[in-house]
């Protein structure tokens, strides 16, 4: 989202508060509007939401990096989706990427899988999401192109040595490590 629309969402809620202190209120208020300024005010705000769902994602991942890997520099994470009777959905099992080259499986919990399905939703089979903590940047890729090449990882790391080829095992890390 552009500061531009940061702004206007920002000044758009302002305005709703301010002249519109019930439920009643703003709809007077939305209805007083043209179609178009309606159509950029709803736009504004969802892009708003979801850019304060982005920022609670990041910050959720990374408050369980800092407790789960420790003195290890992340640089990514990407999710998968997995199957259930409602469709699928992302869930909170994360394969981490490291600065050192090495990968492992952490549970991100409850918390952070609520905030994928709050603000992803029911996605395909193959969609898988990204995580890139370099730039605190999410990507949503529902084709499973090869997303690990953007951490300069890699599409399918043919070496599983427990080691990864980069020295001991980091105690955050479950069994399968690859190197990148």
């Amino acid at each position: 989202m552009t500061d531009s629309a940061d702004n206007r969402a920002a000044v758009a809620a302002r305005t709703l508060t301010e002249l519109a202190r019930t439920d009643t209120g703003i709809a007077q208020f939305a209805s007083s509007l043209t179609p178009q300024i309606r159509a950029a005010l709803s736009t504004a705000l969802e892009d708003a939401a979801s850019a304060d769902n982005d920022r609670a994602l990041i910050t959720a991942i990374k408050n369980v990096l800092a407790t789960e890997a420790p003195g290890h520099e992340p640089t990514g994470v990407l999710f998968h989706t997995m199957a259930y009777a409602a469709g699928c959905f992302l869930v909170e099992r994360g394969e981490v990427y490291f600065a050192d080259g090495t990968t492992g499986h952490i549970d991100f919990g409850r918390d952070v899988e609520l905030l994928l399905t709050a603000e992803f939703g029911a996605r395909g089979e193959r969609t898988t999401l990204l995580v890139d903590l370099r730039d605190d940047t999410i990507d949503v890729d529902d084709y499973d192109r090869d997303v690990r090449g953007t951490l300069g990882f890699c599409a399918e790391p043919d070496d599983h040595r427990k080691d990864g080829g980069a020295g001991p095992v980091p105690e955050h890390v479950d069994e399968e490590v690859h190197s990148g």
